[in-house]
């Protein structure tokens, strides 16, 4: 369904650390719901491995992703056959002080975490609206810590999701 709806925009499918739409910077996310509208997964925003070097919150690709996001909340009724969705609302949400406060606090401890290589931590530790997933474990890699000094680590592929509790906030703030 996403890529249908980047065709539609004549968006390039990417991972980028630029939003979608990018001259209006604006990011593109299809989000499946259940019956009950409530969201079936989090919603991938951007991958981690792209911001080692990046640590303010204004400049951070999660950052741009999240601050305006053209939400396609679709309902799958049958799981073979996806053309038999139906897409039940679509609209541009504007993160707002309120989310952004929230966000960034997660994003930063999220950061925090990754660079003291406390990896089984971030297994247990979810922001209350962001959160890392590991992918797969990669090879020692270097990578330049706070203080601009390369050292060696062992980095998980990691990505940013949005959990199910702030899309379910934002379709509960819409209506």
């Amino acid at each position: 369904i996403g890529n249908l709806i980047e065709y539609y925009f004549d968006v390039v499918p990417n991972n980028y650390k630029a939003p979608d739409i990018f001259t209006l910077g604006i990011e593109i996310k299809t989000v499946q719901l259940n019956k009950k509208k409530h969201p079936v997964n989090p919603v991938f925003l951007c991958s981690l491995e792209k911001q080692l070097y990046c640590i303010e919150w204004k400049k951070s690709y999660v950052y741009k992703k999240v601050s305006k996001i053209l939400f396609v909340f679709y309902e799958l009724s049958n799981a073979i056959n996806f053309l038999e969705s139906k897409i039940i609302d679509c609209f541009i949400w504007e993160m707002n002080l309120y989310y952004e406060n929230i966000i960034s606090k997660d994003w930063l401890s999220l950061i925090k975490i990754y660079y003291l290589n406390d990896l089984n931590f971030i297994k247990y530790f979810a922001g209350k609206y962001l959160f890392l997933k590991i992918k797969y474990e990669k090879k020692n890699k270097y990578v330049k810590n706070f203080k601009n000094n390369f050292i060696r680590i062992k980095i998980p592929r990691m990505s940013f999701y949005l959990r199910k509790k702030l899309i379910s906030n934002i379709l509960y703030d819409r209506y």
